[in-house]
């Protein structure tokens, strides 16, 4: 190699070290978590990755790796590792398939104060937010106390999804314009911008 001009590899410094070992750690710890939610649910679920968005909409949907070859279906809940709902499959290739992330107009659903177990129903905001975690609980009773932090669930009515899985936190409220219910704004848990892999129930 000094014949050549050329120097051996230099052995990674300290600094590099740790930095490996704390992503190793991260790993390690986000395995773990996973492993221990799914020991926890009653639900059946697939672990896949997330190989994209889409392009015209990168809020709403996302392309997961497996499709009809792993007995991917249509409707199908989606939840992150942690267990937190992302949405449901819309579209299933041979290989791929389409999730409908939680937001999207055409991904209502019914759910509930996990408190004072007050049903409503989640829908997408009606006036723009540059925040894709943003949803809206409406058809509440119009003389319910909602108060910011509280959590909300799935209520498991309609078919659509389980019950109890969580979906996020009021972060304010409000009575709707007509008087006749309440309406709150609800943050997701799910960091929809932010999903590497994903679990799909597949039995539940």
């Amino acid at each position: 190699n000094q014949a050549l001009g050329q120097t051996a590899d230099e052995p990674q410094s300290l600094a590099d070290l740790q930095m490996e070992n704390a992503m190793l750690r991260e790993e390690v710890n986000q395995f773990t978590k996973a492993k221990e939610w799914e020991q926890r649910i009653p639900w059946k679920s697939k672990l896949v990755r997330v190989v994209g968005h889409d392009s015209f909409n990168w809020w709403r949907r996302i392309k997961i790796n497996m499709g009809a070859n792993k007995e991917i279906r249509l409707n199908q809940p989606v939840v992150s590792v942690r267990g937190e709902l992302v949405g449901r499959i819309s579209e299933v290739g041979p290989l791929t398939s389409w999730v409908l992330l939680v937001g999207d107009p055409n991904c209502r659903f019914a759910a509930l104060l996990k408190e004072s177990r007050n049903q409503g129903g989640i829908v997408s905001p009606r006036q723009y937010n540059a925040n894709p975690r943003m949803v809206e609980l409406t058809y509440l009773p119009n003389d319910l106390e909602v108060r910011p932090g509280q959590a909300v669930v799935t209520s498991g009515l309609g078919g659509g999804f389980p019950k109890e899985i969580p979906v996020g936190q009021v972060v304010d409220s409000w009575i709707s314009k007509d008087g006749l219910y309440t309406e709150a704004r609800v943050r997701l848990y799910a960091s929809l911008n932010q999903l590497e892999t994903v679990r799909v129930l597949t039995r539940y």
